[in-house]
């Protein structure tokens, strides 16, 4: 019989396992079933307990001898437990949600919410908006009454909540509403959790927005599980302290700057003292087309570096717990930003110019006059995509406060 764990389809870049581990010491494992499969598994009651993950946290309401009155009300659940051979379901996603909101310090009282999806998360993410008394709530969905090319009827929205998984790994940088156009925004949430922020979310994060991830939720909702399978109470602290492990251990550190900064250098040097992956941008352009940058530039051109560069980007940034040393052009795109930002704290790293390496860069070679133009064109967007700058005097130290300063932050 298994003791505890998570029921879902796919379940390759799901975080619980950790969660749970930091929880309590109880086996927590992962049971990936396609649906019929799924259904003779629930009907078996080999479990203890178990949290239930999409698809199927409304195909096993069936199933259930018992619920809980939120998960009879919303008609889902996360959470079954085992007693005694009778089956009772619970919606911990409620509870997850509500902390999501408040936890960020978004208002929803007596404001108009619009939620993004129909389906069970949506579902509880409405029982969660009215318990915290908005005045509105509309969906919009693909099937629902109100479609999604129907929504520019509600830009006075002042709250939105993405419950679906647009924008969810390995579809990063998705996104279903554009934020501009919405001019009484005081919170945006989504309930996805892999990337850390969507580019919803980070979209929100540039105009000022307050923003909450689902990894708030992903974690209260975990916990107000554990209770039901231990029947024991945590502490209120566990919830920030697995957040903050959480954080740590999967975000990215992002280094950028001036070519011949000494990016690879001292991305290479956190490595050391992080343990994360280093990944230099530059160096899997290399690999892939068998060519240093400098040929590069001189058979394609800059266009095609630029390309192939956003590709890499892209694809690299979708991963956790790297430090990734860009090329000094990477902020020319914004695409760019969004795909490092996601799930990644992003260093500028400043040096003066009459410092900085020259050899093997086609485009600051040339002398300090080529440099300063170089600099000019792009240090404001530097500035643009950087949380944290930092000047280059001495690799070791310019390492060390870099991987100070992410622990202070908690991550992404």
């Amino acid at each position: 019989m298994i003791e505890y764990g998570l029921l879902g389809k796919s379940l390759t870049h799901s975080f619980s396992k950790s969660i749970h581990s930091q929880i309590d010491d109880y086996d927590y494992t992962f049971i990936e079933k396609q649906e019929q499969d799924a259904k003779e598994f629930i009907k078996s009651r080999a479990f203890k307990g178990i949290n239930v993950t999409m698809p199927y946290k409304k195909t096993v309401v069936e199933f259930c001898d018992e619920l809980s009155d939120t998960a009879k009300k919303i008609g889902c659940i996360n959470t079954l437990i085992n007693k005694n051979g009778k089956l009772c379901g619970y919606n911990t996603d409620y509870y997850g949600i509500i902390r999501m909101i408040e936890k960020s310090q978004i208002d929803i009282k007596d404001k108009k919410v619009l939620i993004l999806g129909s389906g069970a998360t949506s579902d509880t993410a409405r029982e969660a908006a009215e318990y915290l008394g908005a005045s509105k709530i509309t969906f919009v969905s693909r099937k629902g009454n109100i479609k999604f090319d129907d929504y520019d009827k509600f830009y006075d929205s002042e709250v939105i909540i993405n419950g679906t998984p647009v924008g969810m790994y390995p579809d990063n940088l998705k996104t279903l509403v554009d934020i501009e156009k919405f001019n009484n925004l005081h919170g945006v949430c989504d309930v996805i959790y892999n990337p850390v922020k969507t580019r919803l979310l980070i979209e929100a994060e540039k105009k000022g927005i307050k923003t909450s991830s689902g990894l708030i939720m992903l974690v209260a909702q975990a916990i107000k599980a554990a209770e039901l399978f231990t029947g024991k109470k945590y502490d209120a602290n566990i919830e920030d302290k697995i957040i903050e492990n959480l954080k740590k251990n999967i975000s990215n550190i992002v280094i950028i700057g001036m070519p011949g900064s000494g990016k690879t250098t001292i991305g290479k040097e956190i490595s050391k003292i992080s343990g994360k992956k280093s990944v230099d941008i530059d160096e899997i352009i290399e690999r892939e087309t068998g060519k240093d940058i400098s040929q590069i530039f001189r058979d394609y051109g800059e266009e095609y570096f630029r390309q192939k560069e956003k590709e890499v980007i892209s694809r690299i940034g979708k991963e956790n717990n790297q430090i990734i040393s860009t090329g000094g052009g990477s902020i020319l795109d914004y695409e760019n930003y969004l795909s490092l930002k996601q799930n990644s704290r992003i260093y500028y790293i400043k040096r003066p110019l009459d410092k900085l390496a020259v050899d093997g860069r086609p485009l600051s070679s040339g002398g300090i006059n080529v440099l300063e133009k170089l600099y000019e064109q792009r240090h404001t967007l530097y500035e643009n995509f950087a949380d944290f700058e930092i000047d280059n005097d001495n690799i070791e130290r310019t390492s060390a406060d870099i991987w100070r300063e992410f622990n202070e932050n908690f991550g992404a």
